[in-house]
């Protein structure tokens, strides 16, 4: 939670829920118990307000504008939820996860995990999925284009072309799979769409 020097003062920290119940009467404890403030530009991407928050090792930022003023926050939940949705709600729907298509594609919610995906394609990995924070297919595709991607961005790898088809707002909702054999020649090149 954000902590400011008086009502309407500046903020000066930061400190997790726990930590207002190990002893709420105390400000002196609390206090020794605060983060400073981590400040992430408004026009800093989802990707790049992910990568500052990671860094610092911190839970929540605050959002300010040009002037320096703060106009908001950001935690890392939020930006996960924005990236993924609700696993929940796709978790208990799990039957239009995966469509499978005549022509031998696949159409795959961008929640579904890495190794769902290894499993369908018959491969041993994914890109970047070696890392920890990569878990779902959404997540390979932020990782490969290390930015927010947007729909028609496609890359090849191992056989496959990996495109995005559909975008909920920064949520990466449907990807196209499709095995290069089923591609005319010369269109399974990455891009990125303009």
């Amino acid at each position: 939670y954000p902590i400011r020097r008086g009502p309407n003062g500046p903020f000066i920290g930061m400190v997790r829920l726990e930590d207002l119940f190990l002893n709420p009467r105390s400000n002196d404890q609390l206090l020794a118990r605060m983060s400073p403030p981590l400040y992430i530009p408004r026009t800093a991407s989802v990707l790049k307000a992910l990568s500052i928050l990671q860094s610092e090792n911190m839970f929540m930022g605050f959002v300010i504008d040009e002037y320096g003023d703060v106009v908001g926050t950001i935690t890392m939940s939020e930006i996960f939820f924005a990236m993924i949705g609700d696993i929940s709600d796709h978790a208990a729907n799990n039957n239009s996860a995966v469509a499978i298509r005549e022509d031998g594609s696949w159409i795959i919610d961008g929640v579904v995990s890495v190794e769902e995906v290894r499993r369908l394609l018959k491969l041993h990995k994914l890109p970047g999925d070696e890392s920890s924070e990569v878990n779902t297919l959404a997540g390979v595709m932020f990782n490969w284009f290390g930015r927010l991607p947007r729909e028609g961005d496609y890359f090849a790898w191992n056989g496959y072309r990996f495109e995005i088809v559909d975008m909920d707002g920064p949520r990466i909702d449907k990807i196209l799979i499709v095995p290069a054999q089923n591609l005319p020649i010369g269109n399974a090149l990455a891009r990125s769409a303009d």
